[in-house]
């Protein structure tokens, strides 16, 4: 095994920087993203649920709000009566997660 010098080593800050994929899932500060109506992100994640091959009826985002970088979608989760996990709300959190990172790539609420 050769060691390697702190020299030799590349500056992982310097190299993490000129990396547009090392800006987060949701684009970072430097993607330039579009504003829109929050009504217009209800829209669109709708029809991008609505077209997904794992949508299951009732799925179906009522609210979104921004946080930082990330929209966050809300909306029926199918909770039993006692309020716990059912095998659908699994899916439809896996499908919130998806939505919402491909929307927070292209777009914010204004």
């Amino acid at each position: 095994m050769t060691d390697i010098s702190d020299s030799e080593l590349p500056d992982t800050d310097e190299a993490f920087s000129e990396n547009a994929e090392c800006a987060g899932i949701f684009g970072g500060s430097r993607t330039p993203k579009t504003p829109v109506s929050r009504e217009e992100i209800i829209r669109l994640a709708n029809e991008m649920i609505k077209k997904d091959w794992e949508y299951m009826d009732g799925m179906e985002v009522t609210e979104a709000l921004q946080r930082d970088e990330a929209i966050v979608l809300r909306g029926e989760f199918f909770l039993d009566e006692q309020g716990l996990p059912t095998p659908k709300t699994n899916a439809v959190f896996n499908m919130f997660h998806r939505v919402s990172v491909e929307l927070s790539r292209k777009y914010r609420i204004a």
